[in-house]
């Protein structure tokens, strides 16, 4: 949106106030951050429990409370497959090759070192969950030297913005105060899809600045739109603020919360085991505790001798006459331990509803159960399901960044708007561990499960393995896909197609290691028509000489 002069005003004036949305935002935030980061946490979440416990239990429970940033560690772990699974594809429809290699270059180390899917990897996708109503807001400077970058704007920081969809009409920044000589300075900063203008407050009236301090701060901007994209893509019903992708698992972490400090509590007042023993008879005073009139040192008037601290041992006086006697005559009181396991398993049905609440299944939470490939698969699916929801938005922030950086090296573009990327993350997620996938593989085989499944977990077993070496995982994955018969053995290959077949499929290895690097390039097809026409020529008969014995 391009705001003229007076419009902008109007935005200015209508922003005096922060607006509902921006401070209910705000709020989420701190909560958010206090759970998933742990900033701020005993201030912000654990509070006293009302007609439950008192004053100082409360306080206690508040200073040896412990974040429950594990609790979402092990619940997000999944979200890094977006950035780490295979069959990804980045294209930039750009004639000019000098443009092109520009974009590459600085896409490539974006900010910190960092390419920008790095950057949003691990920039942006926490603050998807934590700060879903802030921005990555695209800065730049032409002095000393070109460049432009992405930077995040905390929703503290902003006062108000008009959203299209994920994107901004505008927006218009949290004010500054700038000292100055005899006084300060209050500064606006408003954005839209042409113009950063930057405003004073003189009294109730804005005043559009040209430069400040010598340099200039009103100025047309070379994105062609508002370089703002929201956090989170996912709007809230009846409201104009964003939610975070765990807003259905918040009160249930919070519940989370506060049990495992009640459980802290109870192991600090009851995990240690109280001893007892009757008490021995001071030798020294003879159990008077008074020696001379004073008190006896060697038992500091007890009467009995301490051994150890008093405070860590109760004192059972020596039963006279009929008392009866304990035996053994010391020992050690243990707390009901049946309490501390009820909080553990609390503790872990709640980590499971908050893994199935987000993820739609408790694979990668707990043991399964599942028996057959099949089974896991559809097991699988929801987490799947979800993991493109988020790939789909990482895809978007890339490419929409990607835009503006490009309008940047090429601010004469006459069509700004007109798209020159294509960013499509891979969607082959690795959500099990490589042994895990293998036992899968092999239960699949022997349960005579289809070619379609058993292809999908030896390239997920595969991908898993060598995840980190993606040059030997693409050769691995080719040769399996080039390899005739690569789920069956010798056997059942010679038993179902005869000794051809077998044959081929023992020298399909002596074979592939003639292959050379250019080869390595080709299309799985065009390598299984080689091997062909290799293997024909191995097995064809061999023709008798003239004028030998026939």
């Amino acid at each position: 949106m391009i705001l003229d002069d007076d419009q902008a005003l109007l935005v200015m004036n209508a922003s005096k106030q922060v607006p509902p949305f921006i401070t209910k935002s705000r709020k989420e935030s701190k909560e958010l951050f206090a759970l998933i980061e742990g900033d701020d946490f005993d201030d912000e979440l654990i509070e006293r429990i009302e007609f439950v416990e008192g004053s100082q239990k409360a306080e206690a429970r508040k200073k040896y409370s412990r974040d429950i940033t594990p609790f979402y560690e092990k619940l997000l772990r999944p979200v890094d497959n977006v950035y780490s699974a295979t069959g990804f594809s980045k294209n930039y429809n750009i004639d000019d090759e000098d443009k092109k290699t520009e974009l590459m270059s600085k896409i490539s180390r974006i900010r910190s070192g960092k390419s920008l899917q790095e950057w949003l990897r691990t920039n942006w996708m926490p603050l998807y969950h934590t700060d879903p109503n802030g921005v990555v807001f695209m800065e730049y400077e032409r002095l000393p030297q070109e460049r432009c970058w992405p930077t995040y704007k905390n929703i503290t920081h902003i006062r108000n913005y008009k959203s299209r969809g994920q994107m901004v009409e505008w927006i218009l920044f949290e004010p500054v105060k700038i000292k100055i000589i005899g006084g300060e300075v209050e500064l606006w900063r408003l954005v839209d899809d042409t113009m950063d203008r930057t405003y004073k407050l003189e009294g109730d009236k804005f005043i559009l600045l040209d430069k400040f301090n010598g340099s200039t701060v009103t100025f047309p901007h070379p994105f062609g739109q508002t370089p703002a994209l929201i956090n989170s893509d996912i709007e809230k019903l009846k409201g104009v603020h964003r939610l975070s992708p765990v807003y259905k698992i918040v009160d249930l972490s919070k519940e989370y919360a506060r049990d495992q400090s009640v459980k802290t509590i109870y192991k600090a007042q009851n995990g240690f085991p109280q001893e007892w023993k009757y008490e021995d008879q001071c030798m020294t005073c003879q159990g008077a505790g008074k020696l001379n009139g004073k008190d006896c040192e060697d038992c500091d008037g007890h009467g009995y001798h301490k051994g150890k601290d008093v405070t860590d041992i109760k004192i059972i006086a020596t039963p006279t006459g009929d008392d009866i006697a304990l035996n053994p005559f010391s020992g050690f009181v243990t707390p009901p331990l049946d309490i501390w396991g009820q909080y553990d398993n609390e503790l872990k049905l709640q980590e499971d509803t908050a893994h199935e609440t987000h993820w739609g299944t408790v694979l990668g939470a707990k043991a399964s159960g599942l028996k057959t490939a099949t089974e896991i698969v559809l097991n699988i699916q929801p987490m799947t399901d979800r993991l493109n929801i988020y790939s789909d938005v990482a895809e978007m922030m890339e490419e929409q960044l990607t835009e503006w950086t490009y309008n940047f090296i090429n601010p004469n573009r006459p069509d700004k708007e007109e798209r020159i990327s294509s960013i499509n993350y891979g969607r082959n997620y690795i959500i099990n561990p490589p042994g895990v996938i293998l036992k899968q593989y092999e239960d699949a085989k022997i349960a005579g499960d289809n070619n379609v499944i058993l292809d999908r977990l030896l390239n997920e077993y595969y991908t898993a393995k060598h995840s980190n070496d993606p040059a030997f995982l693409r050769v691995t994955l080719l040769k399996s896909s080039v390899e005739p018969y690569t789920h069956l053995s010798y056997e059942q290959v010679f038993t179902i197609f005869g000794r051809e077949e077998t044959q081929k499929k023992v020298m399909f290895e002596d074979w592939w290691t003639t292959l050379i690097g250019k080869d390595l390039s080709k299309t799985a097809e065009v390598l299984r028509n080689e091997f062909d026409i290799w293997f024909k020529d191995q097995i064809k008969p061999i023709e008798p000489e003239e004028g030998g014995d026939e």
